[in-house]
């Protein structure tokens, strides 16, 4: 524009003459880089997210400070409510196939017609119990080929969907710009040119943040469980593990629950914790293991009569005498037996 005035006053350059040469340097209007409600709230939402918003910024000392403090109180709030998004979505995913699998044994179970209906109700309880933990662990791991696969298929959707709003195809940038935005490292590339499609990027980008949160999420389980490879267990008395909200030690745990079998805390004391959980998961994960020994389970050269209370003991010395309802009847069913299978051996 100074040129411009130079130009007017030397040369005499007529009105016209000076619009045209303004009209080819007219700086082209981008709304994505103005101030108004809809950038605003893409500008605060890549504070509270990380991502940042760089098409506008604040330029005066008071909203920068605003800025500041603003990031400082959405911040924490944004992550724990993004962590909770994705793990209740996880909590979801691991739900819907535990009641599949569930619909599938049952099924299954009314066209497979049993020989032995005994033998089935007798073990009835315990095959339950096996098959609720194979299907937890197997609702797990296809719980995260679920996810990492339902990620992969959002970022390339993204990739497809997001240079579509502004007229364009192409899938290479467009991923590249969603793997920045994913990542949590700059979002201002995905916004479309027209301002009505913002919203459309605003609510993709807080769906892929859900999502981003559960990979990471069942990565650190992986990661977590390879740095354990190859160590034994140590000190798994003094382990928290997590009820909701708190934590309780094994060892409180393992205390209360012997209170209520009638156990002294002595006896739980003098166990080999560590020893006894290797071959508890060793058991769990189908591995050969022998049953475990009264040596590796009491770290003490003490018998095991005198680690019991003088109540223990005496039901140990006479268990007819202690409970001889349930001795009389297996003394009775024993009985039965052999007269039946004397009868049968006489026909």
């Amino acid at each position: 524009l100074f040129l411009l005035q130079i130009l007017r006053k030397v040369k005499n350059y007529s009105e016209e003459v000076v619009k045209q040469i303004e009209s080819c340097w007219k700086p082209e209007s981008d709304e994505r880089a103005e101030w108004n409600f809809v950038t605003s709230t893409l500008y605060g939402f890549g504070i509270v997210t990380t991502l940042g918003y760089n098409r506008i910024a604040p330029i005066t000392l008071a909203g920068r400070i605003f800025c500041i403090l603003y990031g400082l109180c959405g911040i924490p709030v944004t992550m724990i409510t993004i962590a909770n998004v994705g793990r209740y979505m996880n909590t979801f995913a691991k739900s819907c196939k535990q009641k599949i699998e569930k619909f599938r044994v049952h099924y299954w179970n009314r066209k497979t017609k049993l020989k032995n209906k005994t033998h089935q109700d007798d073990n009835g309880n315990n095959n339950n119990d096996d098959n609720d933990d194979k299907n937890e662990e197997s609702s797990t791991g296809f719980a995260s080929l679920v996810l990492v696969a339902a990620f992969l298929v959002y970022v390339a959707f993204g990739a497809l969907l997001l240079p579509l709003l502004n007229g364009e195809t192409d899938f290479i940038n467009g991923l590249y710009y969603n793997f920045l935005c994913l990542t949590a490292i700059d979002f201002g590339q995905l916004v479309p040119q027209r301002v009505a499609f913002l919203p459309i990027t605003f609510m993709y980008v807080c769906i892929g943040l859900a999502i981003t949160t559960i990979a990471i999420d069942v990565g650190s389980e992986y990661v977590r469980k390879l740095h354990y490879v190859g160590q034994k267990m140590k000190n798994v008395a003094s382990t928290r593990i997590w009820f909701g909200g708190k934590t309780l030690k094994v060892l409180d745990l393992l205390h209360e629950v012997g209170n209520k079998c009638g156990v002294e805390a002595s006896v739980i004391d003098k166990m080999d914790l560590d020893n006894v959980i290797e071959q508890a998961i060793a058991r769990n994960e189908g591995r050969q293991q022998l049953p475990l020994k009264h040596e590796d389970i009491i770290s003490t050269n003490e018998p095991i009569s005198e680690l019991l209370s003088p109540e223990q003991q005496s039901i140990a010395a006479h268990p007819i005498e202690m409970y001889p309802l349930l001795s009389r009847s297996k003394i009775r069913s024993r009985s039965n037996a052999q007269s039946n299978n004397l009868a049968s051996l006489m026909l």
